[in-house]
């Protein structure tokens, strides 16, 4: 009985997996369906211009073949370096080659090993660029694998789990150094619309060993990449940082990532007819890289060069930082960024309280960074955009000298501090302009010299030298003439 009872369960058994699969079948038949119409829907929406970005420094990963490929042509186009991480270096010196045969010239291109199996190459890698340069614009996590049978990489990860999700993770956590550096830099992770086909995260089975369904697993790394992208971006947000996350569906695309799937074996002529080519899904891609309508937005979601929603679970916010949380974990890094990327970011969160204390002195409008007579919108903490008064940079450097921080970065910190001072006086007069808001703040009725210095007298509590203000002929000028003198905020 026990061997009938036994040959019986196992039967049960694969039946349970076979129905399972065939359900996963018929899910992303119908996710792939509404994915295809949407793509002939909104093919003239897929459209971004190649714009000159000379000067910026870009990486792609799986840069060598399919969408990555492309995407490299046209960030070169857009005179770029653009670095391409990849396995096989001989293909990714036959893809530039293949760039410049077709006559684009423009850009400069580098190629270093990167195997997204192994988070030995991925540090390996990592180390490389930051000794070969100095700052990072753009990251465009890219490489992904798509419906293998079962296996596991050398650090024990399910590979698509792995590749699609924990390697971009581990990428990104060790770059974010560079990309700190520059204005606006961006992240943009490839997802795909499969998303929408797993419904959970399965903290305790992530490698969906038992019963393994690929399909199932391709999904779980997609919507892991969405939820990180969501989460990353969130907690950029509140260190006031200047770098940006973005996730990208690039759509149905014709490329060897569908060698594997049931399509591509029983029909692979029709995939010509049914996707779209590298190019076009290279174009999706391309828009959350360099358009112009994007900068300084992050954790969107783009399909078609256009912003869209995802599912409702990569939305969940509490899965978001549960997912957060177990990767920092299972990668036994302590907080994201390095170090110093978090010694710099909270030394951000400092000069921000020292620019927003006490904004109410001004009012909702305009910032305790009106002491410089700039605008900035506080619900934005835009640190970068903020001009700074002398005392306020010594008290900034004093802060930077007594932490415990690269000195590099003590320097970059300081740079960009300089040179936001230096702005100071290549902005216009009407830029400087104190608007209805400053006047009905200080209960004045227009900008009289005499009343402006009076107010500000009164809110900052010391007299301004008859001297000293018959030469200060422009409100801007009072504001930081009293910012410079002001006692430092500690």
């Amino acid at each position: 009985m026990s061997g009938i009872t036994t040959f019986f369960n196992n039967v049960t058994k694969r039946l349970c997996i076979y129905v399972q699969y065939m359900w996963y079948e018929l899910i992303y038949a119908v996710i792939g369906f509404k994915a295809i119409i949407e793509d002939i829907k909104l093919k003239s929406t897929n459209k971004c211009p190649i714009i000159n970005k000379n000067g910026e420094v870009a990486i792609v990963t799986g840069g060598s073949r399919g969408i990555g490929a492309s995407l490299v042509k046209k960030l070169l186009q857009c005179e770029m370096t653009v670095i391409i991480g990849c396995r096989n270096i001989e293909a990714g010196r036959k893809t530039i080659e293949n760039i410049r045969k077709n006559g684009v010239t423009s850009g400069e291109a580098h190629i270093f090993k990167l195997d997204m199996e192994s988070f030995d190459s991925i540090k390996k890698f990592a180390s490389i660029i930051s000794t070969k340069f100095t700052f990072l614009n753009l990251l465009v996590n890219n490489a992904g694998i798509m419906f293998p049978s079962y296996h596991e990489t050398t650090d024990g990860f399910e590979s698509q789990l792995q590749v699609n999700y924990l390697a971009p993770f581990y990428l990104t956590h060790l770059l974010m150094p560079l990309l700190i550096k520059k204005e606006s830099s961006r992240v943009v992770n490839v997802t795909s619309a499969a998303h929408f086909a797993c419904k959970s995260i399965h903290f305790d089975n992530m490698n969906l060993k038992n019963n393994f369904i690929t399909s199932l697993a391709y999904a779980q790394s997609k919507l892991c990449l969405l939820l990180f992208t969501q989460e990353l971006d969130r907690q950029l947000r509140e260190m006031n940082s200047n770098v940006y996350v973005l996730a990208v569906h690039p759509g149905i695309v014709n490329t060897d990532l569908f060698n594997d799937t049931p399509l591509k074996k029983l029909c692979p002529w029709i995939l010509k007819y049914l996707c779209k080519d590298e190019d076009a899904g290279a174009t999706s891609v391309l828009a959350p890289c360099i358009s112009p309508s994007l900068k300084d937005k992050g954790g969107l979601y783009l399909s078609n060069c256009s912003i869209t929603t995802p599912s409702k679970t990569a939305q969940n916010e509490i899965l978001q930082k549960e997912l957060f949380s177990y990767s920092l974990k299972t990668l036994k890094i302590n907080e994201f960024g390095n170090e110093d990327f978090n010694k710099m970011a909270a030394l951000v969160n400092s000069f921000r309280n020292v620019l927003y204390r006490n904004s109410s002195v001004i009012g909702r409008t305009f910032t305790r960074t009106a002491a410089v007579g700039v605008y900035s919108n506080p619900r934005k903490h835009r640190v970068q955009q903020i001009l700074l008064p002398e005392s306020t940079y010594l008290a900034i450097k004093r802060c930077a000298s007594s932490s415990n921080i690269d000195p590099a970065i003590k320097s970059e910190i300081e740079t960009r501090v300089m040179n936001v001072i230096k702005a100071y006086d290549k902005i216009t007069a009407d830029k400087l302009k104190l608007d209805s808001h400053f006047i009905n703040d200080l209960g004045l009725d227009s900008l009289d010299h005499v009343e402006v210095i009076m107010a500000m007298e009164d809110e900052f509590g010391f007299e301004i030298p008859d001297g000293d203000a018959e030469k200060l002929l422009r409100p801007c000028d009072i504001i930081r003439y009293i910012g410079d003198r002001q006692e430092v905020y500690e």
